[in-house]
C-alpha cells in the first residue's frame, strides 16, 4: 500500500498564531481534520486539551461562526495526510517534528481515511465553550470511521506485547462447583462447545504495530517490509474451557497479519506500520460429559476469532506517524466494537 499524493481538502477553521500569545493569556487546544477518502465527508473538530470537551465542529470546509468567525486555521494535504495546517497567516506542517511554536501535528493514514491531530495554543480571551449535545452532527452519515479512535487509544495507556504472550492453550478443565468428591475424579468423556442464542456478536478488532518504528533523517524514507514481521492472531477466549467453534459466523482460528504494507515519511518523521484484524466476539458454553454420568458446565463466557472476509472494515493495514503514536513491534489493544458479526 503505497499513498498517492494528490490534493484532496482545504478545511478552514479559526483560531491565532501561537508565537503572538503570552503563556500566561493562553489555553490549549487540539484540533483535528479527519476525511473519508471513500466518500469524501470531512469533519473538523476543536476540542479541550485533554480532548473530553468538543469546543467547535464543522462538517464543511470552515467553521465561521461563534468563536471561530474571525481568523481561519486551514489544512491543505494530500493522500498521505502530508501539508500544511494555517493558523491565520502562520503555516505549520503537519509532519515532522514540533516546531519551535509548539505546535505539534501527528496523524494516521490509511487507504479509506486520513486522520490529522495538532496541539496549538490560543488567547485565553477567546471564549470557547463546549457544545451542547443538539448542537452535535453526524459529519460521517454514509459510513463509519476509525481512525479518531485508534489515535485516541495510541496515545493513552500501555499496551501489551504480542511477543510477550504464551502460546494459546486449551484446557479441559470442568466446572465441578456442583460435584462431590467421589465425581470429580471421573475420567472426561467428551465436550461440547455451543453457541448462546444469537451468540450476541460484537466486533472486536485487534490492532497490532507489524513494524519496527522507524525515523527519518535528512531525507524521505520508507517502513515496511525489512522492517515488518507477520503475526498469528489466534482464536481466543474469556475462560479456558472447551475447544473452538465458529459458531455459525464467517470466522476463522487464525488470522496472519502478513506484511504486506509500507509507509512513506518525510525528513525527522517517526512512522510505523499497524493492522487492524477484524475479529467477531461472541457467546458460548461447553458442556464437559464425564464417565460417571454427571456433566458439568461452564456457564456462559466469550470466545473471539479473526473474520475470514477480507475487506477494508474487517482487515487492514495503516501508517501511524508522530512520536507520541507510534509503539513497538507487536504492540496491540482490542478495540470495542459496533455490535454485529461479519
Amino acid at each position: 500500500m503505497k499513498l498517492s499524493h494528490a490534493i484532496l481538502a482545504t478545511v478552514p477553521v479559526a483560531l491565532a498564531a501561537p508565537s503572538q500569545l503570552d503563556a500566561r493569556d493562553t489555553q490549549n487546544v487540539q484540533v483535528t481534520f479527519q476525511l473519508s477518502k471513500l466518500t469524501q465527508e470531512a469533519a473538523v473538530k476543536v476540542w479541550n486539551k485533554d480532548e473530553t470537551k468538543l469546543l467547535g465542529q464543522s462538517c464543511t470546509n470552515s467553521i465561521e461562526s461563534g468563536a471561530f468567525k474571525q481568523t481561519p486555521i486551514v489544512f491543505t494535504v494530500n493522500e498521505g495526510g502530508i501539508g500544511e495546517m494555517a493558523v491565520g497567516a502562520t503555516k505549520y506542517k503537519t509532519y515532522g517534528n514540533a516546531s519551535s511554536d509548539g505546535v505539534s501535528c501527528g496523524r494516521i493514514t490509511s487507504s479509506a481515511e486520513i486522520m490529522i491531530k495538532c496541539r496549538l495554543t490560543l488567547p485565553a480571551a477567546l471564549a470557547l465553550a463546549p457544545l451542547l449535545k443538539r448542537d452535535l452532527a453526524s459529519c460521517f452519515p454514509t459510513g463509519p470511521v476509525e481512525l479518531h479512535g485508534v489515535m485516541k487509544r495510541l496515545a493513552s495507556e500501555p499496551m501489551p506485547s504480542h511477543a510477550q504472550l504464551p502460546a494459546p492453550t486449551v484446557e479441559t478443565a470442568v466446572n465441578t462447583t456442583d460435584l462431590d468428591k467421589r465425581q470429580r475424579v471421573c475420567e472426561i468423556s467428551s465436550q461440547e462447545t455451543y453457541r448462546i442464542g444469537d451468540g450476541n456478536p460484537h466486533q472486536n478488532p485487534k490492532h497490532i504495530q507489524v513494524s519496527q518504528v522507524k525515523r527519518c533523517t535528512q531525507g524521505t524514507c520508507t517502513v515496511g517490509y525489512a522492517e515488518g514481521r507477520s503475526f498469528a492472531i489466534n482464536w481466543s477466549t474469556s475462560l479456558s474451557v472447551g475447544g473452538w467453534i465458529s459458531g455459525g459466523f464467517a470466522v476463522e482460528k487464525t488470522h496472519h497479519t502478513g506484511t504486506y504494507s509500507e509507509c512513506n515519511g518525510l525528513p525527522w518523521e517517526w512512522m510505523a506500520v499497524w493492522k487492524s484484524v477484524g475479529q467477531t466476539a461472541y457467546t458460548v458454553e461447553t458442556k464437559t460429559n464425564n464417565r460417571c454420568g454427571n456433566p458439568g458446565y461452564s456457564g456462559h463466557y466469550v470466545m473471539w476469532s479473526p473474520n475470514n472476509k477480507p475487506n477494508h472494515y474487517n482487515h487492514y493495514f495503516y501508517c501511524v506517524y508522530g512520536e507520541q503514536y507510534v509503539r513497538g513491534l507487536g504492540d496491540w489493544y482490542i478495540e470495542h466494537g459496533r455490535a454485529g458479526g461479519p
